[in-house]
Order: C-alpha cells, then sequence, then structure tokens
C-alpha cells in the first residue's frame, strides 16, 4: 500500500496511513452511531452497560485482527489503539459526568490502560505531524501541545477514580442486560 502522506524513506517509522485511517474512522463512526443512534441514554438505565460491552466487544476484534496482521502491513494495530483509547475515556467521562453510574477505582484501571493505546496513538501522530509539517512549524507545535493534554486527561482522570472511586463494577452483567438481537 502507498502512503499518501509519507515520503519512502519516513514510511516504514510510522504506522498511520490511508487504510488505517480509515480504518480509525469507521470505529470512530460506529462507536457514535451506537451510542447516539441505537441506545437510549436518557430512557433506559441498561444503556450504559451496552455501550460498554459493545466497545469491549469491537475493541477485543481488533485485539484479536491486529495480532495476525504482518509488519509491513500495519493497518488494525492503530484501529485497535484508537478503540481501547476512546473506550476508556469514553467511559471515564460518562461515568464522571452520569448521576446514574458511580466511580469506581476500576474504571481507573482501565483508564489507565486506555491511556496506553492513546500513549501509542498519540506519539505516532505526532511523529507523523514532525514528518508532514516539520518540526518547527507552529501548527504541529500547538497540536502537538492538544494532544499531550489529551493524553495527560486520561492520567488525572485515573486519578480521580483511584481517590474518590470505590471497588464496585458500575457496569450490569452481561446475562442480565436484554439484548433485542440475541
Amino acid at each position: 500500500m502507498v502512503n499518501l502522506f509519507l515520503n519512502s524513506k519516513t514510511q516504514s517509522k510510522c504506522y498511520l496511513n490511508v487504510r488505517s485511517i480509515a480504518i480509525i474512522v469507521v470505529v470512530f463512526s460506529v462507536f457514535l452511531f451506537i451510542d447516539v443512534f441505537l441506545l437510549d441514554f436518557f430512557g433506559n438505565s441498561d444503556s450504559f452497560s451496552k455501550s460498554y460491552y459493545i466497545k469491549f466487544i469491537i475493541t477485543m476484534l481488533l485485539l484479536f485482527l491486529s495480532k495476525f496482521e504482518k509488519c509491513e502491513n500495519n493497518y488494525i494495530t492503530p484501529a485497535f489503539h484508537f478503540s481501547g483509547a476512546y473506550w476508556a475515556l469514553w467511559t471515564g467521562i460518562y461515568c464522571l459526568v452520569s448521576n446514574d453510574v458511580e466511580l469506581s477505582k476500576y474504571i481507573g484501571i482501565l483508564l489507565v490502560f486506555g491511556g496506553f493505546g492513546g500513549f501509542c496513538l498519540i506519539d505516532e501522530l505526532i511523529d507523523f505531524l514532525n514528518v508532514k509539517y516539520g518540526s518547527e512549524s507552529c501548527f504541529r507545535i500547538t497540536l502537538t501541545m492538544l494532544l499531550k493534554v489529551l493524553l495527560f486527561s486520561f492520567f488525572i482522570l485515573a486519578i480521580i477514580f483511584f481517590v474518590k472511586g470505590n471497588w464496585e463494577w458500575p457496569v450490569n452483567s452481561f446475562s442480565s442486560l436484554h439484548w433485542p438481537f440475541i
């Protein structure tokens, strides 16, 4: 696959390419579609748990698929990193702002691991921006700072959950949920 964003010298260093970005966009669209159109967060108290399990299943599927990739065809791994980071950040923010879900230290652990996935993705995105825009570009410097703030927010959010949370699992069990398609 020809990488349209980078020259041939840096193509092997950065794992972001057209296909991996397209897969990330598809994963983001699926997550957004499920949360906005399929689940009713205001009328159904099980929506948080359903969304959590759907994101978990998609993230684990991407992890499984990424293990079968060849090193030179690294398309799924960036999507897995994005999916894990999105899943953890969404779960943390929803637990923080929702009155229905209590803060849990388990979600703090999820945020730490999601932060690692976010770190991999953000680190590669910063490398990509360095190659694309140069190391002295004002746009690149600003975007790099914003990405580092986003990464830092994962760990600050995890600390909030570790300090204020309890050791109770906030997600309903999979078998207790009513799944219309099962």
